[in-house]
């Protein structure tokens, strides 16, 4: 048992471990090593400081109730999370530093916004949380994603994978109950985009449940964008939307599906097509047996590639429709909703019949149309 009676602060250069109990009284604990920390151990302080530029690793979650001030260093927490109780926005002050992982405040009622100082390994990708009015007080954890990459689950998302932010956000909530909405501004890094994609045309969808939702967006400038009217938590991807190729002829309408060939590389089920295509074409009907084939297009050869067809179905009957498939190997179909799919089947199989729920379509209208 370590009782901090004198209430003095404490400098600490070395690593830490609580494997007991740890009373820190009302003094400056500072982590101010010259080489990388860590603190091992679930430890509460009141007041803590982080002030190496090497850094500091939690292998324990760390709560401080009054004052964190981040001076230098990145403070990696993995699984675990840095807790922060204090309600009010000075209750975190910054240098350089900033949390590599889960960090977590305390939502105060009323109307309130606060920064997240989170980023990954390589640098500082904060992110802004404002809702409109709180009623009864909890906790926000936000964390971003490190190493670099797209969502696990972009794949069916109609974020466009070539054209994204390769970071994804995850904000989980603690009790906030809330009324109106609230709004989330994701910052980036430079780095973070492909390579042609266009900042001024970003969305956001939020992951949740297994289900994608869209996200309006609000402002967006080269490295952050913001979502608005959210009233709700998850994970979040950012990028361009895949976009349905225009129609030639200008304009007009023709008879068939806007075929995209890729080439696939890596195991089984490929990820979801996206970028630019190896080849193009328009397909009258997709009904093809190319076993042993190739497609004759783009130069694929045989084996190890993927479609995407896109193009509009016009309705003539009200009611409710459903859609069937026939495939070898993975297949996926969406009708109007371009973010659930109403076919989903992308794994290895034999030749199968997949067969949608009823949807519901109205006379005079043209649907998009996507098939994989």
């Amino acid at each position: 048992t370590y009782t901090n009676s004198a209430g003095g602060g404490q400098n600490y250069r070395g690593n830490f471990s609580n494997s007991g109990t740890f009373n820190a009284g009302g003094g400056l604990h500072r982590f101010n090593g010259s080489t990388a920390q860590v603190l091992t151990g679930a430890t509460t302080f009141q007041n803590m400081e982080v002030n190496n530029s090497a850094g500091l690793v939690i292998n324990s979650d760390v709560t401080v109730t009054t004052q964190a001030t981040l001076t230098a260093g990145v403070v990696t927490t993995g699984a675990n999370v840095f807790i922060l109780q204090q309600t009010s926005s000075s209750g975190i002050s910054r240098g350089s530093g900033y949390i590599n992982g889960n960090l977590r405040l305390r939502m105060p009622t009323g109307g309130t916004s606060r920064v997240f100082d989170v980023g990954g390994a390589n640098g500082y990708r904060p992110v802004t949380v404002a809702f409109a009015n709180i009623t009864t007080q909890g906790d926000l954890t936000v964390s971003i994603s490190d190493p670099a990459g797209d969502h696990p689950n972009i794949g069916s998302s109609a974020i466009d994978a070539a054209k994204s932010v390769n970071r994804w956000w995850t904000l989980t909530n603690g009790g906030i109950v809330f009324s109106g909405n609230y709004s989330a501004t994701f910052n980036f890094l430079a780095g973070d985009i492909d390579g042609g994609a266009n900042t001024a045309l970003f969305n956001i969808q939020r992951f949740s449940g297994g289900t994608w939702n869209d996200v309006t967006a609000g402002t967006r400038t080269a490295t952050s964008t913001q979502g608005t009217g959210l009233n709700a938590f998850g994970s979040f991807a950012i990028g361009e939307r895949i976009t349905v190729p225009t129609c030639p002829a200008g304009g007009e309408l023709v008879s068939g599906l806007f075929g995209s060939y890729y080439t696939v590389t890596g195991g089984f089920p490929p990820a979801r097509p996206a970028g630019v295509p190896d080849g193009t074409r328009i397909d009258g009907t997709v009904n093809f047996n190319w076993a042993g084939g190739a497609p004759g297009v783009g130069g694929i050869g045989a084996d190890q590639f993927s479609v995407r067809w896109d193009g509009y179905i016009y309705v003539t009957v009200s009611g409710n429709y459903r859609f069937q498939t026939q495939s070898d190997d993975g297949v996926r179909l969406w009708v109007d909703n371009m973010t659930t799919p109403v076919i989903d089947n992308w794994t290895d199989h034999a030749s199968t019949t997949d067969t949608s729920g009823n949807v519901a379509l109205t006379a005079g209208q043209y649907y998009q149309i996507r098939l994989e």
